[in-house]
């Protein structure tokens, strides 16, 4: 109908209300009794089989009908069938081939008559989808792209919900109805044959009084009544006969035309909807192709891109892999590295420590050497013996605070470098004082030689110069002697000097060995807390994921024991209510059968009541208390029954939220379960997750411990080497010590030989003093050349120290620029190291982007895959039909060079019949002169004709009168004609007033259903009545039989006593 015709927001048509739609059997049919539309919108076949007895069905032809009368609607502005009564307009539909009329004004074109004409007809002749499609009505609308098309009005919304367009419709208020009021407010149909449509008419109020009076007096009217009713709907039911077959037979006639003019239209209509269709196909074959190659070159850019970032990804991917390759290649050497100089140098370590054993062994040697030879150096022995023990012990002790006290010993090793070179300086100072005195001892020489030469010619000398020169020689001696202890002193010295140059190189390779392993610690430390914090991160999300699981966990646990509570109170519930309702049912029955026996009762005691009607009083009273009991018990079954009723509605309702109940139990259920999966993975995952990163902090601490050990190991042998090299600071300044006390000792002999020759050169006054003190000069003078010469290697060897200070602060130097540039390598590695790690983490990152591009891409993959299948279906289907338009091309080809052969030989036969006509007109020319020969010959002959001219006119006046006789025969035809239509008109007049008395009747029937109903409850009241009655009957006879058995009793008692007697 029209109201379930809206329109959307773009202006399209929008159907609407298919809550009474009827499900199609599998022949596409149904076989329905409600009706699914309005009265005015229902087909011929819906209404049959409304009145049917089931075996009838229809299909959607009867939505194309509606459609029919909508079009109808909208043009004229009114139904074509509708008229006062539903019956009349029921009576048009099913005879629509004589009411269907169309009214002059307004003007409409014929294609829109023959529409509304083919859908409003029969079911079969009726026009479909294909056929309205193709109807010449939508000649101009394009059906494959109406969507796109502008419609001609489109509504102006506000908002989603403006109802602006819409009618406001009016509330009617409807009154209340009394339960028990006798006039209805109106009739419900159930009386007519179709279902859902209903005539009401106002109904007189019958009191109680005059319905129980009319009962009780008509109760003949009601069966005449009957009776009428019964023939008329005999009546009604043969007079619809008579008209349906008079239907079919004009049905039958008038679809012999529709047919045929039905077939013209299909045909001129299937041939514009084929030329229509060709230029379509046409257009769209273009369209597709354009489409084709946008979308292949679509593709070909696409796979292009997808190539390219494949190309890319697994270059970075490659790249990455490379990365991480060449980092554990260069961590593994780096560690093989330092595990070889570690061994290296613990090797070194174990030869330096033996061949310290050796020097120690060679030192102890010597040690003893020295203290069999000299006593004088037993004392220096034990008291250096007793400043090495006490270096050793101070070693030793100090080997627990090397770390604490490093700047303490680099203040003091700069100390000792000042010192050192303050005594260098006083050794410089001690050079030039022996560089003067050997130029004194020259001088000395020279002039002693001079005297020597001037004495040259004495040859007597004293003893008293011999024995100084003797003493000379013995004093000569113990400078040798000091000379050579001198040398072992400088050869100790110099072999303390190089071992404390290998020992320092020593050390530098431990150090730096040492920052190489802290940097690698520290490296593996950064790694450790990397890792330390990756878990973190990774345990806190996967602890806020099992939290956030856990809570919907604890709700869908919540709601599932309040569903079980729910459920099982309402079970509760359903038990208590089915124990109320057995007990209730159980007493229901218990009072039906004390009903049935007391009814049992009543009748017998109505039986006896007949016989003993004039009881007395308290019989009577005995009978209504009976009959109030009975009445008061029936109450009470009613009550209990209005109460089962509504305890089975409750239950029955109980029983529905409890399957509903039931139904969320199991969908929470299953939620529960897909949860506890969902957790259980997760918790898997966790749990790998957990493993895998603990197994790889267990991999970082045992690195870190062997690191560790390393560093420890490192740090004993660097405390080892700081101990040796403690070791040899102090025996080099306890070398330097003696050096500088023998130097004092040699600056104090210098001083006695000098006091000595000042005291020479004052007692000599005598030749013979000269010639003594130029023996001991000679003696001295050999004693000053080794002291020169010891004097001389002296200057060397301090010379050589000095050099050896300056190389050590050169060392020294170079040792500090080494430190800050290992501190600035430092810096930079742990810039480079942030660095590193930066990247690392761009890496990471950019290894997560191109997952996600990779999962990206794999997913375009897939919709590009999918949209190429749907192209090249799409193309396949396109090349299907380019090749049967090729086809039908080929063949409209051949019909074109069949038709051009037909036109040629057409041509040819044209020109022939030019020639055989010119042929013809000779040949008729030569007739012509022989026709003028035959016409004298017929001018001859026509008088003859003319004889035959007037027997033929005799001949004509009778066939004249003749065809009188048939004139008058056709006019009398003609009446009788006229007479049979107006039988037919008296037929149709006396159907309509059929119809009438049929809607009279069916009226009246419903008069007498109300009445019917009316006197059903007056039943119903007299059956209380009687009932009440029969009640107080049956208390009446219960009291009549008490006083029988009463009077019987006492009249048998006397005659008891006469018997006793």
């Amino acid at each position: 109908k029209p109201d379930n015709v809206l329109i959307d927001r773009t202006g399209h048509i929008k159907l609407g209300d298919f809550g009474s739609s009827a499900k199609l059997t599998a022949d596409k049919t149904v076989n329905s009794k409600l009706p699914l539309v309005a009265p005015d919108f229902m087909a011929p076949e819906v209404l049959t089989a409304l009145n049917a007895d089931g075996t009838c069905t229809y299909g959607v032809e009867c939505d194309w009908w509606s459609l029919g009368v909508i079009a109808y609607e909208m043009i004229y502005g009114k139904s074509p069938f509708v008229e006062g009564t539903a019956a009349k307009t029921f009576n048009n539909i099913m005879n629509f081939q004589r009411f269907l009329k169309f009214p002059e004004e307004p003007k409409v074109s014929k294609e829109f008559l023959d529409l509304v004409q083919s859908l409003l007809s029969g079911a079969k002749e009726r026009l479909d989808y294909e056929g309205l499609i193709c109807h010449p009505f939508f000649t101009n609308i394009d059906w494959n792209n109406i969507r796109q098309v502008p419609p001609p009005f489109v509504p102006t919304l506000d908002a989603d919900d403006d109802a602006s367009n819409f009618d406001e419709s009016e509330k009617i208020s409807c009154p209340a109805v009394k339960p028990r009021q006798l006039n209805r407010s109106g009739f419900s149909g159930e009386g007519l044959p179709f279902v859902g449509f209903s005539f009401t008419k106002a109904l007189a109020v019958l009191t109680r009084s005059e319905s129980v009076s009319s009962l009780m007096d008509s109760p003949a009217k009601n069966n005449s009544l009957e009776k009428k009713l019964l023939l008329k709907n005999k009546e009604l039911q043969e007079t619809q006969d008579k008209c349906h077959k008079m239907d079919q037979e004009v049905t039958h006639l008038q679809r012999t035309v529709t047919e045929l003019e039905a077939t013209l239209g299909q045909k001129e209509v299937e041939l514009k909807t084929s030329e229509s269709q060709r230029s379509v196909l046409e257009q769209d074959l273009a369209t597709y192709i354009t489409e084709c190659s946008s979308l292949k070159r679509s593709l070909d850019q696409a796979r292009m891109e997808v190539s390219q970032e494949d190309d890319k990804a697994l270059q970075l991917l490659q790249d990455i892999q490379e990365q991480s390759r060449r980092l554990q290649e260069i961590k593994e050497q780096e560690f093989q590295a330092q595990m070889e100089e570690m061994r290296v140098a613990v090797r070194q370590l174990e030869e330096d420590l033996a061949a310290a054993r050796r020097r120690a062994d060679l030192y102890e040697s010597e040690l003893r050497e020295t203290r069999v030879t000299a006593e004088e150096y037993r004392r220096k022995a034990t008291e250096s013996q007793q400043k090495l023990q006490k270096t050793r012990d101070q070693g030793k002790a100090e080997v627990g605070e090397v770390y604490a006290k490093l700047e303490k010993m680099n203040t003091e090793q700069q100390r000792k470098i000042q010192e050192l070179q303050e005594k260098l300086g006083k050794a410089v100072k001690a050079s030039t004082e022996a560089t003067d005195l050997l130029q004194n001892v020259r001088q000395a020489k020279e002039r002693a030689e001079r005297d020597l030469e001037k004495l040259q010619g004495r040859e007597n000398s004293s003893e008293s110069v011999r024995r100084k020169l003797v003493e000379a020689e013995e004093r000569r001696k113990s400078l040798e002697n000091q000379v050579k202890r001198l040398e072992m002193v400088e050869r100790r010295e110099n072999k303390l000097k190089e071992d404390l140059q290998t020992k320092s190189q020593q050390i530098q390779q431990m150090a730096q060995k040492i920052l190489e392993l802290e940097e690698n610690w520290c490296e593996a430390q950064a790694v450790a807390q990397r890792t330390e914090t990756h878990l973190r991160q990774k345990e806190q999300l996967y602890e806020d994921k099992m939290k956030v699981l856990e809570a919907q966990m604890k709700m869908d646990i919540a709601d599932k024991e309040s569903l079980e509570e729910s459920h099982l109170r309402d079970e509760e519930d359903s038990r208590e209510k089915c124990k109320l309702i057995s007990e209730q049912k159980a007493t229901i029955n218990a009072m039906e059968s004390k009903m049935k026996s007391l009814e049992q009762r009543i009748a017998e005691l109505s039986e006896a009541n007949k016989l003993a009607a004039n009881s007395s009083i308290f019989t009577q009273r005995s009978m209504k208390a009976q009959e109030e009991m009975i009445a008061e018990l029936r109450q009470q079954k009613f009550y209990l029954e209005a109460q089962a009723g509504k305890l089975e509605a409750h239950n029955h309702k109980l029983e529905e939220q409890i399957n509903k109940i039931n139904q969320d139990e199991q969908s929470s259920k299953n939620r529960l379960q897909d949860l506890e999966t969902r957790l259980r993975e997760v918790g898997l995952e966790h749990e790998q997750q957990k493993l895998e990163l603990k197994k790889q902090g267990n991999e970082l601490q045992l690195a870190l411990q062997e690191k560790e050990a390393q560093l420890r190991s490192l740090q004993c042998t660097k405390s080892a080497l700081e101990t040796q090299l403690q070791t040899a600071k102090a025996e080099l300044e306890e070398t330097t010590a003696e050096a500088e006390e023998e130097i004092q000792s040699l600056r104090a002999h210098r001083d006695e030989i000098l006091n000595k020759f000042e005291s020479l050169r004052e007692s000599c006054s005598v030749i013979t003093d000269l010639e003594e003190q130029l023996n001991q000069l000679s003696q001295e003078n050999g004693e000053l050349n080794s002291q020169n010469y010891f004097l001389t290697k002296q200057l060397e060897e301090l010379s050589c120290i000095t050099d050896e200070r300056a190389q050590l602060r050169l060392e020294m130097d170079r040792m500090r620029q080494e430190l800050s540039d290992q501190e600035i390598q430092l810096s930079n590695q742990k810039q480079t190291i942030e660095t590193l790690k930066t990247t690392c983490s761009m890496l990471e990152e950019q290894v997560m982007d191109l997952e996600t591009l990779n999962d990206e891409l794999l997913e375009k993959e897939r919709h590009w895959e999918t949209w190429r299948t749907e192209f090249e279906e799409e193309k396949a289907q396109l090349e299907r039909r380019i090749q049967e338009m090729k086809r039908l091309l080929e063949i409209e080809k051949q019909s074109r060079m069949r038709s051009d052969q037909r036109s040629n030989e057409s041509r040819q036969a044209v020109e022939l019949a030019v020639k055989e006509h010119k042929a013809e007109i000779l040949s008729l020319q030569h007739a012509l002169k022989e026709q003028k020969l035959k016409a004298e010959s017929l001018s001859d002959t026509l008088s003859d004709l003319e004889k035959k001219h007037t027997m033929l006119e005799m001949n004509a006046r009778g066939l004249q009168q003749k065809l009188e006789t048939e004139r008058e025969l056709k006019h009398r035809l003609l009446e009788e004609q006229t007479k049979l239509q107006q039988q037919l008109d008296m037929h149709k007049t006396h159907i309509f007033r059929l119809t009438q008395g049929l809607q009279e009747a069916l009226d009246q029937a419903d008069l007498l259903k109300t009445e019917h109903s009316d006197l059903e409850y007056q039943i119903a009241n007299m059956q209380m009545l009687f009932s009440h009655d029969r009640v107080k009957m049956e208390g009446t006879i219960a009291q009549q039989c008490k006083l029988i058995d009463f009077l019987q009793a006492k009249m048998d008692q006397p005659i008891k006593k006469k018997k006793g007697l």
